[in-house]
């Protein structure tokens, strides 16, 4: 299964060319970043303190080393800190976050590497019945349920929480299904029928984002 992060990394990459897009360069790093928080605090291994101040609740590694590196800076500050601050000082080296979710992504073999190149492995395995790449699968799953009225998920929530709150979702819809789209997301992500580790932070994630973005044009 893959993550948040990794998800909404591979939906940033280029089909073809299999890189990020040049567009979302900007936005992509705080929002990367804001995923792998989410992530965290999903799986018990930080918590807020009054709402916006980072807390370790678990300082024990996981297997994935960006995940310890971001648990052992936050041990390691000399007082909590608001997850905005955070998210600004991860998303300064997006070099190291990209080569960690590259490797995420080419170990559970979503992508491939030839050459120096990377490149889709086609078909991929959680859905081998058809040819297609896991970009596609996960973008169809996600335009389903704006579009069709296929059920959301807490994952698919925070995916779409984030998306917009960095206006990405044009990566997955077209400008005519733009406006219901944004319209349909916004219902969605606060929806209080939805529950689960996810949307107990999205929320302040994706605000945190937001304004480490707005901060970054304005400089």
């Amino acid at each position: 299964m893959l993550t948040l992060s990794e998800e909404l990394f591979l939906l940033t990459m280029s089909e073809r060319k299999s890189s990020v897009a040049v567009s979302s360069a900007q936005a992509l790093p705080a929002v990367m970043v804001g995923a792998m928080l989410e992530e965290l605090f999903a799986i018990g291994k930080i918590m807020l303190e009054g709402g916006e101040k980072v807390l370790i609740v678990s300082p024990s590694k996981t297997e994935n080393e960006y995940f310890n590196h971001i648990l052992s800076k936050i041990q390691k500050a000399k007082k909590p800190k608001k997850l905005t601050f955070w998210v600004e000082i991860f998303s300064t080296k997006p070099k190291k976050l990209e080569k960690s979710l590259v490797g995420s992504l080419i170990a559970k073999k979503v992508l491939k590497e030839k050459k120096k190149k990377l490149l889709w492995v086609i078909p991929f395995l959680d859905y081998s019945q058809a040819d297609a790449s896991a970009k596609f699968w996960r973008k169809r799953h996600i335009r389903a349920i704006i579009l069709a009225g296929e059920k959301i998920d807490p994952q698919s929530a925070a995916l779409l929480s984030l998306l917009k709150s960095c206006n990405l979702l044009d990566y997955l819809f077209t400008n005519d299904e733009m406006h219901y789209a944004r319209k349909r997301t916004e219902e969605l992500i606060n929806d209080p029928s939805l529950t689960g580790a996810y949307m107990a932070i999205s929320d302040k994630v994706s605000a945190a984002c937001e304004d480490v973005i707005v901060a970054g044009e304005l400089t």
